[in-house]
């Protein structure tokens, strides 16, 4: 059996096969390894730079509460940066108290307790039943929050939480979608035309074992032998419990994360494009206005009818 490079199409050896699913996860001929190579190395470099020059310059700056923004005093500085891994005013510490106090007494951690209090965008008043599916409490809102921006501050990203936008590119982009996915509780939502193995898939999968409902909307495999593995795929991710709805004018490249974070990329979901072997970018938003207008398209698609079986319909449409 002959493999090829994920990225140029060159034909590689089976060594070189083995070699490049082992460490990246996808087909790289000798070329295409050097370079993901390369990207981690920078990656690794701009992480210790930052670590550098945020601990040269701690002593310089004013300290101020991730969340809210407000003035901190250095004791405060330390108290939150020791238990809960970044700076936050008393405030917002009581509030991380109250989130772990109530993780730690749930019996079923897995289940999310419903608030009489729902997100803005839930309009029509639902059954009971539906209540429990979609509406996500404000603690657990708050909570991916504050994890997003110690993510970000992490990082050598910048990040104004005022705008509730930022930019990521490269294996920044796929890393935080990653994580994200990792961090979901209720929900998550998905729209792109490509949907194959590759880590993020294997991160949706990984969500159903935590109880997270995760519904997909894309483009219906076409019976050729190129889409073998897409069909598997698909096939897989319904044994996880992973609903799959088939609209073949998808072209939307957007996930949503419990209804308060949203990733809009040029970033398909195969390992081609979600493992780095392309130039992918896009921007993350919590910007609660956004959030509601994705989250409205998304559930507006899923209600939609389904697409036939045209098996001649991504010929004629291709990859773009």
């Amino acid at each position: 059996m002959s493999h090829r490079c994920v990225v140029c199409q060159e034909e590689i050896t089976d060594k070189e096969e083995s070699y490049s699913t082992k460490f990246y996860n996808m087909a790289l001929c000798r070329k295409h390894q050097e370079i993901q190579k390369q990207i981690k190395a920078k990656a690794e470099s701009e992480q210790t730079t930052a670590q550098s020059e945020s601990e040269s310059t701690l002593e310089k700056q004013n300290y101020c509460c991730v969340v809210c923004q407000e003035e901190i005093t250095p004791k405060e500085y330390s108290y939150s940066t020791s238990f809960f891994n970044m700076a936050l005013c008393r405030k917002h510490q009581e509030i991380q108290k109250q989130i772990k106090a109530k993780a730690e007494t749930e019996q079923k951690p897995n289940v999310v307790t419903v608030e009489s209090k729902t997100i803005s965008h839930v309009e029509a008043k639902p059954s009971e039943t539906q209540v429990q599916k979609t509406s996500i409490s404000i603690e657990v809102q708050d909570s991916l929050i504050q994890w997003l921006i110690q993510w970000v501050n992490a990082r050598p990203i910048s990040l104004d939480v005022k705008s509730k936008h930022f930019f990521l590119e490269g294996m920044r982009l796929e890393e935080f979608t990653r994580d994200v996915m990792g961090e979901a509780k209720d929900e998550i939502l998905v729209a792109n035309p490509y949907v194959d193995s590759c880590y993020l898939t294997t991160a949706l999968m990984e969500a159903r074992d935590r109880r997270v409902n995760v519904r997909i909307v894309t483009r219906r495999p076409t019976k050729d032998k190129s889409d073998i593995t897409k069909l598997e795929c698909h096939a897989t991710l319904r044994k996880k419990g992973v609903t799959i709805h088939y609209i073949n004018t998808i072209h939307s490249k957007i996930i949503l994360i419990d209804r308060k974070m949203a990733i809009l990329s040029s970033m398909n979901l195969y390992s081609g494009s979600a493992g780095g072997g392309v130039l992918e970018s896009g921007i993350v938003s919590f910007e609660d206005k956004v959030v509601d207008a994705i989250t409205k398209y998304i559930t507006d698609l899923l209600e939609k009818t389904e697409s036939p079986d045209i098996t001649s319909y991504n010929k004629y449409w291709g990859h773009r």
